[in-house]
């Protein structure tokens, strides 16, 4: 009887340790075929459950260690893009909050058989401030000048107003919030969907603001109107005054008229002429009032008068002749 359990005994020390040895075979094996190795990677803190309430501010550049282990292959695809390091606030508060476990989320997506070995650090303190909020209209500026003979109508924003949120200060620094349509050089409706752009008193971007909603609608009219130009002031002048009188200046009051046209033709023109003014046999200052005549193809807006006055003068004094009084 002994002796049969003493073989029983042998038999399974003998199973045993085909068993150990098979084992040990098939992990020598897989490290042949499938190696396996750690490696460290840095990545960026990010909130689970903030509540809406709460800003999480800058410990989103909280640097985690994360050491993970894996088959080679596995490993050398892994990125830090393919990692998320979290901390839950659902149960988080305003200031300080201390001793926040720190979990990774490996997605399923990267594949192959990835395990976290290590976190540094495992704990952090989370600091939350609250979160501000102000409800402003939105503008919009035009975009630039418009083409010549074109104008804009009355632009139409949808929404009229949007939230901003974020810090006290930053919330406090906007001055206006602005939609930004790109018209250069159309002719046409623009109707078209544009970010709402906090901006300071300087007209610079603030940043780390939410808007709500982010975009806006928006639809400004170009139509054609009447181009107008202001043109030169030209006179006239015919005649010359007898020897040894002659034109020493001439003045125009006002010195510009406003025309209407084309704006093909108002493109081409810069100067107006008057009706004439004749200085013939004058031996002294000539002042007329006289109309404008505009170019052909346009049309003088408002008064058409301007007053010319020519100088008349000589050389030298004449001796025995008095001044003569200015001609009208």
């Amino acid at each position: 009887m002994f002796a049969r359990l003493r073989d029983l005994r042998v038999n399974i020390e003998y199973k045993l340790l085909a068993l150990v040895c098979a084992f040990a075979l098939h992990y020598y094996v897989a490290s042949l075929t499938h190696p396996q190795r750690s490696r460290t990677l840095t990545v960026t803190l990010n909130p689970l459950n903030l509540p809406s309430d709460m800003l999480f501010g800058d410990n989103g550049g909280t640097a985690i260690n994360v050491t993970v282990d894996g088959a080679v292959d596995d490993i050398d695809r892994l990125s830090e893009s393919n990692l998320v390091a979290y901390v839950d606030l659902k149960r988080s508060h305003a200031g300080v909050n201390d001793n926040l476990k720190v979990s990774i989320h490996i997605p399923t997506s990267t594949g192959g058989e990835v395990t976290v070995a290590d976190i540094e650090p495992a704990e952090v303190s989370v600091v939350l401030t609250p979160k501000s909020h102000r409800t402003m209209r939105v503008t919009t500026t035009y975009p630039g000048t418009p083409p010549v003979g074109y104008g804009y109508r009355t632009p139409v924003i949808d929404p009229e107003l949007a939230m901003v949120a974020g810090s006290r200060d930053a919330v406090a620094s906007v001055n206006q919030l602005v939609v930004k349509p790109d018209m250069s050089g159309e002719a046409s409706t623009v109707d078209d969907e544009v970010p709402v752009i906090p901006l300071d008193s300087a007209g610079n971007q603030v940043n780390d603001i939410t808007v709500e909603p982010s975009t806006a609608r928006v639809r400004i009219g170009i139509v054609k109107v009447p181009a107008s130009k202001a043109l030169i002031v030209s006179p006239s002048i015919t005649g010359i005054p007898p020897f040894p009188y002659k034109i020493t200046d001439v003045q125009v009051i006002p010195q510009s008229s406003t025309v209407s046209g084309p704006a093909d033709i108002l493109a081409k023109i810069s100067t107006a002429s008057t009706s004439t003014v004749d200085v013939s046999a004058s031996t002294a200052d000539v002042v007329r009032d006289v109309d404008v005549i505009p170019p052909d193809g346009t049309s003088v807006s408002g008064d058409r008068h301007v007053r010319v006055t020519v100088r008349i003068g000589t050389t030298q004094p004449l001796e025995g002749v008095p001044p003569a009084a200015p001609q009208k």
